[in-house]
Order: C-alpha cells, then sequence, then structure tokens
C-alpha cells in the first residue's frame, strides 16, 4: 500500500510538472515563430502554407489576445487563393478563443466564398 501510494504521488508530480511546463513553453511561443518567420523572409525563403500555419497555431496556442492578433496579422498577409482549409479552420478557433469573434465570423464567411 505504501508502495503504491509512493508511486501515485510520484505520478502526480511528474503530471503537475509536465503542466507547469507546457503552460512555460506555450507563453511567448507566438513571439518565437514570429522571429523565426522574420528570419526565413529576411533569408530569401517564402514561408510555405504549413509553416504559416505553424504561427497560426502558435498564437491559439498562447492564447493571449496579442498572440491572436499576430497570427491575424500574418494571416492577412497571405493571399486568399494560398489559404488553405487547414489555415481557416486555425485563423477561426484563434480568433475564438482569443476573443475576436466578429474577424473569427469574417474569415468564416470569407472561407465560405
Amino acid at each position: 500500500v505504501v508502495t503504491s501510494l509512493v508511486d501515485a504521488s510520484a505520478t502526480a508530480e511528474r503530471v503537475l510538472s509536465l503542466g507547469k511546463l507546457s503552460r512555460v513553453e506555450k507563453r511567448g511561443a507566438m513571439e518565437k515563430c514570429m522571429v523565426v518567420l522574420e528570419d526565413m523572409v529576411k533569408a530569401g525563403i517564402e514561408p510555405d502554407g504549413v509553416t504559416l500555419t505553424t504561427v497560426i497555431n502558435a498564437g491559439k496556442q498562447e492564447g493571449s489576445p496579442t498572440a491572436v492578433s499576430k497570427a491575424y496579422r500574418v494571416f492577412q498577409r497571405i493571399k486568399p487563393s494560398s489559404r488553405s482549409p487547414r489555415m481557416y479552420t486555425a485563423m477561426i478557433s484563434a480568433l475564438g478563443q482569443g476573443g475576436f469573434p466578429e474577424e473569427a465570423v469574417r474569415v468564416l464567411e470569407e472561407a465560405e466564398r
């Protein structure tokens, strides 16, 4: 019984530690993505759809209005003809989560066209 309690306690501590780590990693994720994106552009490398979707998802994961706004600015610079359904989905979700419902509706309406 004592061994089981010790194991359960150790497992709980690991779960709490992983939770704290994931929250720390989420904070600042958008800023890191923006630095990489800017470095790519400066080096003459055009970001592809996967890269841009990753940046949008970073804003969504971070969840702050600032991060979501940055993701939205990135999204707006992408030609509509180059936007994938996955990009639209990520952006709509990020905007809704970040507290920008009007923008989310606009993006949804654009996606439906």
